[in-house]
This record gives C-alpha cells, structure tokens and sequence, in this order.
C-alpha cells in the first residue's frame, strides 16, 4: 500500500517551507528562506534538492517566496502557483519556462499527487493554499488566510489530516507591542486566523476521517504554545494534535484513512 507522509521543514513570519512524500513523487510548498537555510533543513530531513518534483508557492509574502528564485536557479524543478503570485509587482522567477500556472478550483496532477488549489483571503495578489489527495488519503495545508470562506469550508472536508495556521491570541495581539496598524492588519479579514477562528473551522469541517491535526504560523510573539494548549484541550482528546514550529517545524508525519 501506498503512503502519504510530510514534514513542516518550520513555520512561521521567519520562513516556511513543507515538503509533501508519496513513494514516488516529492513536493516543496513555499521556499521561505536562503538556499543555505533551505538546504539545511530539508537534509535534516533526508531530502535531495534533485528529489523535489516540483515547487508550490502559495502567495508572494516574503516568508513564503524568498528563496524560491535563487533556489530553483541552482535546482531545476517547476515553480507552480497562480499568474497573480508569479507576476505581480515583479516577476517571481526570470525564466519562464519554469512557470506552471495554476487556478483555484483546477485540480492538477503532479506525479501521483492531486493537487486542488483553494483561492483564500490573504493581504496579497491570488494567494492559494491546497488540498493533496493520494490513493485513499486527504491532506489539506492552510495558512496565511484571514477568515474561513464558504469555499474554504467545503474544500477541507473529508481530509484526513489538516496543517492549519494558529496564529495569534486576540488579547495578546491587542496589547502587545506591535504598531497599530499591523495589529489591525494581522486581526483583519485578509490577515491571519486567531486561536478561535481556528478551532471554529476544524468543528466546521470534522468528520469521522480526520484523525489528525497539526497547528502551525504560530506568532511568537503573540501566541504560546501554552494558550494553544488550553484552547485545543478538547480536540487533543479527541485526535493527534501537534505543532510545527519557526525553528524545528515537525517531524515526518503519515496521512492515514483509518476508517
């Protein structure tokens, strides 16, 4: 039998990057850091640049997109992500030939991983995020989104296992230090999800498949480990529940049905 496994190569406003495995096609959505740091981590995990089947890039934020070009100049390998992610303002990646478009709603295959791409609110041109879908098992990845859609509720059913950003505390955000207007930023509907928002859609979208959840684009600075901790206490009774972080991200993890 076939598997599905992932790895969070670490998650967070300082850099992101996660690699997706089936037996025969491997996957890197966001490259957000040097390719010195990048290449650091994926060893760490016992991945080859040359293994990458081809890059995913859900918005052009810095810690998402930042090595992405340098990156795939030295390791060829396809860059796939929306015309508003790879053009606008400047162009993500100057060879062209490297672009593979996508478009929300459009599922595309890459090796023997379906890929569904999920337009999202987010404070930038066509951010994406994705569900994988392999033989029998469902992966949804979502960050970087300031509320839940209707279509973002319907595209996360059924998944077996969700990485779903955390991001902040609402009374930590608020009296914290940051300038106001970030504040309203972070907070708003194109910012990114607080512990409550988080935990309304993984009620909206449960069903008997999902067994396993993991918490990530956690804020250090306004967001714990401990808060996450008390506010998920119910869904860590229920199910796997863990956390990637900025600095280690995750260990490899397995996408299983177990119905």
């Amino acid at each position: 039998m076939s598997t599905l496994t992932f790895t969070s190569l670490g998650s967070g406003s300082s850099g992101n990057g996660t690699i997706i495995r089936s037996e025969t096609t491997t996957l890197l959505v966001d490259c957000g850091w040097s390719k010195r740091e990048t290449l650091k981590r994926l060893t760490k995990r016992g991945i080859q640049p040359e293994q990458i089947d081809a890059l995913l890039v859900t918005h052009r934020h810095g810690d998402h997109s930042k090595g992405v070009e340098v990156f795939t100049n030295q390791f060829w390998m396809p860059v796939c992500t929306s015309h508003g992610t790879m053009y606008g303002r400047r162009q993500l990646v100057r060879d062209e030939s490297k672009f593979r478009r996508l478009q929300e709603g459009e599922p595309v295959q890459i090796g023997d991983i379906s890929i569904l791409p999920i337009r999202v609110p987010h404070d930038c041109i066509e951010p994406l995020q994705f569900v994988f879908t392999h033989d029998n098992v469902r992966f949804g990845l979502l960050t970087d989104i300031g509320h839940i859609t209707d279509e973002v509720k319907e595209s996360y059913q059924l998944c077996d296992t969700i990485f779903v950003e955390s991001n902040h505390d609402l009374d930590m955000l608020w009296n914290g230090a940051y300038p106001e207007n970030l504040k309203q930023r972070i907070a708003g509907n194109f910012g990114h999800l607080n512990n409550e928002q988080t935990l309304d859609f993984l009620q909206s979208v449960w069903s008997e498949r999902l067994n396993q959840v993991v918490i990530g684009h956690i804020s250090q600075e306004n967001n714990s480990l401990d808060l996450l901790h008390h506010h998920f206490v119910g869904l860590e009774d229920q199910l796997n529940v863990s956390y990637a972080l900025q600095e280690t991200g995750t260990d490899w993890f397995t996408v299983a049905n177990v119905q």
